[in-house]
Parts: C-alpha cells; structure tokens; sequence
C-alpha cells in the first residue's frame, strides 16, 4: 500500500474497526470520540469526515490517518502503512471536499498551549534523518531555513509534555512546526515572506514545498520573491501582500486538490490585475512538491 492510498481511507471506517463510536456529531463534518490515546470521561478526539483529518485536542497535535497510526501504534510510516493494510479497509472512491466551517489543523492548534523552550540550528540525528531520508530535502538547503524547536504543550488537565520538532517561522514570529509524527503552528499565524527585489512572487502552500522547489531546481534561494502559505486558511494575507508589493506575476505551487482548486481560484478572483500562472502540472499525478520529489529517482536530485 502506498501513502497515497493509505490517505484516502476513512478515519471514521478505521475508528469503528478499532472499536471507537462516535460521542457526538455535527453539521459540518466534525466527529468526537473519546480518546484513542488515553482514558478520559469527556470527548476531546475530534475527526472532519470531509477533510479525512483529526485533531486530538487533549495533546494539541492532528493529522491524516497515517499520523494517526504513528501516533497511536508508535511507529513509522512503514510501520502505519503495514497496519493499515492489515485492516483490509478499503479507500474512499470520492475525494474529501474541504467544508468551510470546519477550522484547519494549522487554526486549531492555537487551541492548545505550547510554550517555545528552545530555539537553535537544527541538531537531532531523527530531525536530520526525517528531513533528509523521508521528506528527501537537501539537508543544507533545509538547514539554512528551519531550526529545531523544543517546546511544551499543556493539555487541557494541565499535564506538560516536551517535544521538538523542525520550525519554519513567519514573518509575524510565529512557527510551522513538523516533525516525524506529528504538525503543529504555535501563533500567531502567518505566511512567511522572502524578498529578493523582484516583480515576480512565487507562493507555495507550505514549507515543505518550498524546500522542495529548492532541491528539485537545485538552489538554496529563489531568484523571485517567496511566499509560503504555512496555511491555506492564510490566503487573504498572501492577497494582501501581493497587492501592497504590486507584483505583475504570481507562480502559484498548490496542491493538486481541491483546496489548491480553491486557492488558485480565490487568487485569480482577488487578483484580476495579476498574471496568475499554476505550476502545479510540474508535479501532475503527485499531491504536492514534496510527494514529487519523494518518488523522484535520487539522480534527478541535487548532490
């Protein structure tokens, strides 16, 4: 089974084959359960079957169904694909539609309270090795704009944990936060923004992305201005920026879904003086830039 297609089970079909039902539901996708992760007497697990995301708001951490299982199971991908192939499940036929009403991963996480501890060069051999090995980003690429963050997040008992995870700031202080098992954005939210005195902008959804252009083009800067999303939910910031910039010409490197329709289709409507040119034929057949490069031969990439 390939990730792809492990991503296009339902999280509500593997729920009810664990044996976890439903405490509540609601209108616009959501789902509450108990805790897969711990004993607790109120629901606090939440599933969009829309978006096919979780979001636990006990821990402050979510995903897609392959986090979930690396979550629950303490594994790797490998390890989450196997398993889900041992459930004979089988994979939606219709493709997730975002619901408007339903809150992002990227929003929910200020639900939960995370304190920065620590920020330095990124250090850990697991940091390096997720970015390097599975994400397959050139590590001095990656290492000139993520750091290592150590943080803390308190859930809602009141329990600290300690985590670190690679960070990619935003131009507001806040940070993207990635790691091997889970996403997470400390705030406040923002896109991040690299100006290099050009009438050109080149805007990715996340940073991911972004290091991946890099790699692909074999480059450690753009020659445009740069725009990450870090969100789709900050579209209206990317906006307002290209306008306050009066860039001509905007690269837009969405995901081939239907967020990234969306996204491309705002930016034409909010920008109709602008020359809006989608990039995303590069990576046809792949989700984002990043699941390109991940399947990729290694002598197409930067040595």
């Amino acid at each position: 089974m390939r990730s792809d297609q492990a991503k296009k089970i339902p999280l509500f079909d593997l729920l009810a084959k664990l044996g976890y039902h439903p405490a509540a539901t609601h209108s616009n996708g959501d789902v509450w359960y108990l805790s897969p992760f711990r004993q607790e007497k109120t629901a606090s697990f939440k599933i969009n079957v829309n978006q096919n995301v979780w979001f636990d708001h006990g821990e402050g951490v979510g995903g897609n169904i392959l986090d979930f299982v690396m979550h629950l199971e303490k594994t790797d991908v490998r390890g989450a694909l196997h398993f889900l192939e041992a459930t004979h499940l089988q994979a939606s036929r219709i493709s997730p539609v975002m619901s408007p009403a339903a809150p992002s991963l990227f929003d929910q996480a200020e639900e939960s309270k995370i304190e920065i501890l620590q920020v330095k060069p990124v250090f850990s051999y697991p940091l390096k090795n997720y970015l390097k090995d599975e994400r397959r980003i050139k590590p001095e690429i990656g290492y000139k704009y993520l750091k290592e963050i150590r943080y803390q997040v308190e859930d809602k008992e009141g329990s600290k944990k300690e985590f670190y995870s690679l960070g990619f700031q935003n131009r507001s202080g806040g940070w993207a936060l990635r790691n091997m098992h889970f996403t997470r954005a400390v705030a406040p939210n923002d896109i991040t923004v690299f100006e290099n005195g050009s009438k050109k902008v080149k805007c990715f959804e996340g940073f991911m992305d972004f290091l991946s252009f890099l790699t692909m083009e074999k480059q450690d800067r753009a020659s445009s201005d740069v725009i990450v999303l870090n969100s789709v939910s900050l579209q209206a910031n990317a906006i307002e920026f290209i306008k306050t910039k009066q860039y001509g010409e905007v690269h837009t490197y969405f995901d081939n879904d239907v967020a990234g329709e969306k996204a491309l289709a705002n930016f034409k409507a909010e920008l109709p003086g602008v020359i809006i040119k989608p990039f995303n034929h590069l990576y046809q057949g792949h989700k984002d830039y990043n699941d390109l490069l991940r399947n990729v031969k290694q002598s197409t990439i930067a040595k």
